[in-house]
């Protein structure tokens, strides 16, 4: 009995090797070989392999890099059960504002996957942000000639086309862009999110700061920084 027991594993695991993608003949040309390996674990955590294969096999070639660097760095909770859909939009518009704008076009090949891709700022809830702020931002930004005209821009214009304010009673610190804005409302770390989110929806790379307690433990704080000239400057939500 127990002999059959293994053959029926061994069988089992056989068709597994089988079945499951290869790093080698699994992609497509559209993803880079160093990704294979990152991917290959990414699928085997997140307990829904043909969901992610057909994601990355239905992304277009020119963008399947950009998906396959977003999937192989998700957090294990958003690898096993965030909507998916939410990345191909992630990717489509990132790459609008990279095709669209100068300053998206000239930003090193890094800072642009690390500050300006990615899907989320920290831990705030997974929604859908990134089509909506770009068409929001767009029309403020589509005359700006320079990454730092385009700042200002944004930062000018956040507080009346979001319609967000700072405020204490907002329903929790760690707001996503759509939670905020329904509200109105938000600490510095729901509008330091925004903030981010609002940057990068038009091609400027941008990151989430803070401080756990000041010096005199006054408490914590938020904030956001641009990449402008090869450097990391701090701008604050107006």
């Amino acid at each position: 009995m127990k002999n059959w027991l293994y053959i029926g594993i061994g069988v089992a695991i056989a068709m597994i090797i089988i079945l499951w993608p290869s790093s080698k003949d699994g992609y497509s040309q559209g993803v880079p070989a160093e990704y294979h390996a990152a991917l290959d674990a990414a699928i085997a955590e997140s307990g829904r392999a043909d969901e992610i294969l057909n994601l990355l096999n239905t992304t277009a070639e020119e963008s399947q890099d950009e998906m396959a660097y977003l999937i192989v760095n998700m957090y294990a909770e958003d690898l096993r059960s965030m909507d998916l859909a939410l990345l191909s939009e992630n990717v489509e518009y990132a790459q609008k504002a990279r095709e669209k704008y100068e300053w998206a076009k000239a930003l090193p090949e890094e800072v642009y996957l690390q500050d300006v891709l990615p899907y989320h700022v920290v831990d705030e809830v997974r929604d859908s942000w990134r089509k909506e702020l770009y068409e929001m931002f767009s029309p403020a930004v589509d005359t700006c000639k320079t990454m730092y005209d385009a700042i200002c821009a944004v930062n000018a214009n956040i507080p009346q086309l979001t319609g967000v304010h700072y405020n204490t009673k907002r329903e929790k610190t760690n707001q996503s862009p759509r939670e905020s804005m329904r509200q109105g409302m938000a600490s510095c770390t729901g509008l330091s999110i925004l903030l981010v989110d609002a940057y990068r929806a038009v091609g400027i790379p941008a990151r989430f700061v803070g401080t756990a307690s000041w010096h005199d433990n006054r408490g914590n704080h938020s904030w956001t920084e641009v990449w402008l000239d090869g450097e990391w400057r701090v701008t604050e939500y107006y």
